[in-house]
């Protein structure tokens, strides 16, 4: 069987790596072709048989679009380049170089089945559209929350099939001891080296000369390679370490580029949602969370912003568990965190953008936040069973970071012989 991936990283290589010339169970040999959107991808470890094509210079070398394809749809391929400053021009023509090469490549090398790390970005979603047109079966990838994975149909995360998907109450079985634990045991992660991702922003300044536009890192260059070189956060201006409030408002931080963020919520910046925050919350004190991947990054402006304010800490390296535990309230905007809020912890949450559980119980949205502040911290024994049966039915066990990835690949391959 010939599978094309999609991915990004070299762990997304490792991952897509292991998976060539297993067998499926109904007996089909995976032959993996691995497209590699950034220059990382295309490191992978020694033993791993699998062709990668790094698709920047491809899709250039190729250089050709397809005029039977819609600008509504090209429009669509695009949009994330135009949401973080690429002109709609450029943003265009990038979406119709890249649907053009994978509707040429796919008509090519014929893949019976197409795993697509997000469904979001423009590599993503040029490939989406060429599977569309052509025919082809597809998987869409992205982690899940306690060690798992997500592999749907459909999406991941808000445009995932489980989204807003949910097993009414009566449907339940009473005896829920088949649902296993969401807390899952914490198994060893790889040790994976920086190079391949150090040598991603170091890059970077040749990407903008040639405006490989769609190659643009999240974070400052100077800040990442900083923080990996001295393995410490550099300290932002304006930020005052203050002492933890006995009584907060938890507020999860995400990374403002992440599609769940700018694509499934109001807000244009991380700045934006916590002043909304303020005015929901009114006289509380909040302890707003980082992102761990992005942490010291969310620019000066909000830094200098949450400084001015007595009522705002910024927290640094502290239990996700512990201040949970002990918030009086925990908002998201729609982080996957979440998810870990409602089932580790049993404890409701405000959920101010879409996300794949905003339908379970115990969370709550904007309009209804005064029901949210009167309600019970913590949900109903019987009614969190349901949330658990939805997960262990959503999600897939296992992590493409795990040291070990021989259960990932046995429910990814799994998976796939069920979709082809």
């Amino acid at each position: 069987m010939k599978v094309s991936t999609i991915g990004f990283y070299h762990d997304f290589t490792r991952l897509f790596g292991a998976l060539h010339n297993k067998r499926t169970p109904s007996g089909c040999v995976l032959k993996v072709h691995n497209y590699a959107c950034v220059f990382s991808g295309i490191f992978r470890e020694k033993d791993v048989e699998i062709k990668t094509t790094f698709l920047p210079i491809a899709v250039r070398s190729i250089n050709t679009t397809d005029p039977s394809i819609s600008e509504s749809v090209i429009d669509y391929v695009g949009s994330y380049l135009r949401t973080f400053g690429t002109s709609s021009n450029r943003s265009r023509h990038l979406a119709s170089l890249y649907v053009g090469y994978f509707l040429n490549e796919f008509r090519k090398t014929q893949p019976d089945i197409v795993i697509i790390s997000g469904d979001t970005r423009m590599q993503s979603r040029a490939a989406k559209i060429a599977c569309e047109i052509l025919d082809i079966k597809r998987l869409y990838f992205e982690q899940g929350p306690f060690g798992t994975t997500i592999l749907d149909p459909i999406g991941v995360n808000c445009n995932a099939g489980f989204a807003k998907r949910f097993t009414p109450a009566n449907q339940v079985p009473s005896d829920t001891s088949s649902i296993s634990s969401t807390t899952v045991a914490t198994r060893e992660r790889v040790q994976l080296s920086m190079l391949p991702r150090l040598v991603d922003y170091m890059l970077q300044p040749i990407y903008r000369v040639l405006r490989w536009n769609e190659l643009r890192e999240e974070k400052s260059t100077t800040s990442h390679i900083m923080k990996r070189l001295k393995n410490r956060p550099i300290r932002p201006t304006g930020v005052v370490s203050t002492p933890t409030p006995t009584n907060y408002v938890l507020v999860i931080g995400q990374v403002p580029s992440d599609a769940n963020f700018s694509l499934h919520s109001r807000y244009k910046d991380v700045l934006e949602f916590t002043n909304d925050v303020s005015l929901l919350f009114g006289d509380a004190n909040f302890i707003f969370r980082e992102h761990p991947l992005f942490a010291n990054s969310y620019g000066n402006d909000f830094y200098e912003e949450i400084a001015k304010d007595p009522r705002w800490t910024i927290s640094r390296g502290a239990n996700l568990d512990d201040q949970v535990e002990n918030a009086d309230y925990v908002v998201v905007v729609n982080s996957t965190v979440g998810i870990e809020v409602i089932l580790k912890h049993g404890r409701s949450l405000l959920c101010l953008g879409e996300s794949s559980y905003e339908h379970l119980h115990g969370v709550y949205n904007r309009d209804s936040i005064h029901e949210y502040m009167e309600s019970s911290k913590h949900i109903d024994s019987r009614l969190n069973s349901e949330n658990r049966e939805w997960f262990v039915n959503s999600f897939i066990d296992g992590h493409f970071r795990d040291a070990d990835l021989r259960n990932i690949i046995s429910n990814v391959v799994r998976v796939i012989d069920e979709a082809y």
